[in-house]
């Protein structure tokens, strides 16, 4: 009887002693890698990555204490399936629970990328390429576009990007897990905008002009006007030449269909082979240049009145205008090296 009440508690003691061997295991695993360290270390969780990858790669980075602790958690709370792929940021002061909440919410780390006013698709391009997106994915895309905006249909097929134009200068926020026809989705969502709260395609229509004919416009006023007060003045001269069905003239037309920028350009440069070349065709190019600004296009659409033909750049980055060509010429000689 002795040696049964004896081998009673012998049990009973190792299965305590399992128990709360296991209950002191597991609240050391659960428990942060150092409390104390909380610089960011950023894990990237790939699509279809299995729980137990997921798992190696908190250890090796030491955010966690022990991968069969992590999988043990995932599986008790029936999350195995629902770790999202993403960039994220995590600290070796987070908790095991902690980490596993932050991948399955999928919070995961962005950043901002600033598209410039002026800047157009090439640069856009190369702008997300410096921060890992496929440059040439993008291009296609401003090519092609699958983007479901009415006013994209209306786009000539003879513009060399049909996004041309159409994707809004801004800030905007960036998840590593983003596409880049997500990114591009974003860039057109907040030009959309700008059409709806200004009403662009009416305004347009009141100066005689589609939506595209504005944007190529303001893309004009864009390059041309260095200083934000000059721009209704260049669109008034940019307004009086094709009234008069005067060739534009306007060097970053040219600058666009040689497809790079020059301090001057030659007298063959002018001559290039391009719809997009006001020195060479009449009327505006067939799109826009670059993707202006909301200050550009509202110039394009509120022009000063004035007589002047013609403008020269001066050297503090204003221009200096002049209605006949004499005077041009006079400006060109007192301005120009």
């Amino acid at each position: 009887m002795k040696k049964l009440l004896y081998s009673i508690i012998a049990l009973i003691t190792a299965v305590l002693a399992v128990f709360f061997g296991f209950w002191y295991w597991w609240q050391e695993n659960m428990a942060p890698v150092n409390p104390d360290d909380h610089k960011l270390v950023v894990v990237n969780v790939k699509k279809g990555m299995s729980p137990e990858t997921i798992a190696q790669i908190l250890k090796e980075k030491e955010l966690i204490k022990s991968e069969t602790a992590f999988l043990l958690y995932l599986r008790y709370h029936r999350l195995n399936l629902k770790l999202q792929a993403g960039t994220y940021a995590l600290t070796k002061s987070m908790t095991t629970p902690e980490i596993v909440k932050t991948v399955v919410e999928g919070k995961s780390l962005t950043f901002k990328i600033t598209v410039p006013e002026g800047y157009n698709v090439a640069k856009i391009a190369k702008l997300m390429a410096s921060f890992g997106f496929n440059e040439k994915k993008v291009l296609a895309l401003a090519k092609n576009p699958p983007y479901d905006y009415p006013y994209l249909k209306e786009i000539p097929e003879n513009v060399q990007y049909k996004l041309e134009g159409y994707l809004f200068p801004a800030t905007y926020e960036i998840s590593y897990t983003d596409t880049e026809e997500k990114i591009i989705g974003k860039m057109l969502k907040k030009f959309n905008s700008i059409v709806e709260a200004e009403n662009l395609i009416k305004e347009a229509q009141k100066r005689g002009f589609t939506l595209h004919q504005l944007l190529t416009l303001a893309s004009l006023i864009e390059l041309e006007a260095k200083r934000a007060a000059e721009r209704p003045l260049i669109s008034g001269v940019i307004y009086n030449r094709l009234q008069k069905g005067m060739l534009l003239e306007l060097c970053p037309t040219v600058e666009y269909a040689l497809g790079r920028h020059k301090l001057r350009l030659s007298a063959e440069d002018l001559k290039i082979e391009s719809p997009y070349n006001t020195y060479k065709y009449r009327g505006l190019p067939p799109g826009p240049i670059a993707n202006p600004g909301l200050s550009s296009i509202k110039a394009a659409l509120n022009p000063v009145k004035h007589d002047y033909l013609f403008y020269v750049a001066r050297p503090d980055g204003y221009h200096a205008f002049a209605k006949t060509y004499e005077e041009h010429l006079q400006n060109v000689k007192k301005y120009l090296p």
